[in-house]
């Protein structure tokens, strides 16, 4: 039995924190750098929305893992689309976790400041 080699691999890119900008809104200035989260012209909600988002996209490769997984199990689907499912979903969870982390620290330093 020949095991057949891998392609090359596309690297992991995180997902965007950042919600998606309307077709209305002005462009970022010239000075502000690449991938820089520009603050949406309403102002109220964005830190909201953006976390939806990144949140709706994180339960969305959960649930695409999750079916990879149920797939390959009934005998279906391909075990390398799956494991890379899961891989990425994982990957996301991480990420969310650390972004937790960094804002129950960074609450923590705020609430032992003294005013």
């Amino acid at each position: 039995m020949a095991i057949s080699p891998l392609g090359p691999l596309q690297p992991f890119q995180p997902p965007s924190l950042t919600p998606p900008v309307a077709p209305s809104a002005p462009s970022a200035p010239a000075s502000a750098p690449a991938g820089a989260i520009q603050a949406p012209a309403g102002g109220a909600g964005s830190f909201g929305n953006a976390l939806s988002s990144a949140l709706g996209s994180l339960n969305d490769s959960q649930l695409q893992a999750d079916q990879a997984a149920q797939a390959l199990a009934g005998g279906g689907g391909d075990i390398a689309g799956a494991m890379m499912a899961t891989e990425k979903a994982s990957l996301q969870m991480q990420f969310a976790f650390a972004v937790r982390n960094r804002a129950v620290s960074a609450y923590q330093q705020i609430m032992s400041m003294q005013v």
